[in-house]
């Protein structure tokens, strides 16, 4: 077992720079994520591909509301990074900049901000079963 009395302040430094994100998604392979997110309006499936670094180099959103919205949203998200905050954020200036009933698009964003912040936890949506919700990770191999 190791003390706190036992590491150095060079230890100290490397474990806090172990605990940034920026250094979590600079260290992390390409992976993809899919969300399946079941509303009273319809389910959305959500599928994104983030690149080494933590940026949406893909995003993908299927649905049954505004059909047109749902294309211009995955593709704002390319050059995002992929956090909670962050995703949520792009996706109200969409519906903010779009005319018409968006809360649909407000529904995803505090979806998608909840679960991608604490991706082990149900969002706390009260619009929504979470019981029906998948979330699918995947891992790309590592490319030699």
């Amino acid at each position: 077992s190791i003390r706190s009395a036992d590491l150095t302040e060079e230890d100290m430094e490397e474990i806090e720079k172990l605990k940034q994100k920026s250094w979590l998604f600079g260290e992390t392979p390409k992976f993809k994520v899919s969300y399946e997110m079941d509303f009273s309006w319809g389910v959305v499936q959500v599928d994104m591909e983030i690149e080494r670094g933590g940026k949406v180099a893909y995003c993908s959103f299927v649905g049954p509301k505004a059909v047109y919205s749902l294309p211009l949203l995955g593709k704002t998200m390319a050059g995002v990074t992929f956090g909670g905050a962050q995703i949520s954020k792009e996706i109200l200036q969409v519906a903010r900049a779009l005319s018409g009933d968006q809360s649909f698009l407000e529904d995803i964003a505090g979806y998608l901000g909840d679960k991608i912040a604490s991706p082990f936890s149900a969002p706390s949506s009260r619009r929504r079963d979470t019981s029906k919700d998948v979330d699918i990770w995947q891992i790309d191999p590592i490319e030699i």
